[in-house]
């Protein structure tokens, strides 16, 4: 069972630049994703995050759209 500690919360967003590293793109296609509606961002502030559960989303479909090729 995975329990977090008391105080924590669990990742919920990654920060543009974090998510441009992870995919091994630039912020600008990171952006790009954003602006096409391919992936969801929070922002609190000045602070943007993009949600991981629509990160997920997004690879999903670019998996099946490649199995399906």
């Amino acid at each position: 069972m995975n329990t977090l500690l008391p105080g924590l919360q669990p990742m919920t967003g990654y920060q543009p630049a974090a998510r441009a590293a992870r995919a091994r793109c630039g912020a600008t296609g990171v952006y790009e994703l954003l602006a096409a509606h391919e992936e969801e961002a929070d922002v609190d502030g000045r602070s943007r995050k993009i949600i991981v559960h629509s990160t997920r989303r997004y690879l999903a479909r670019r998996l099946a759209t490649c199995a399906s090729e």
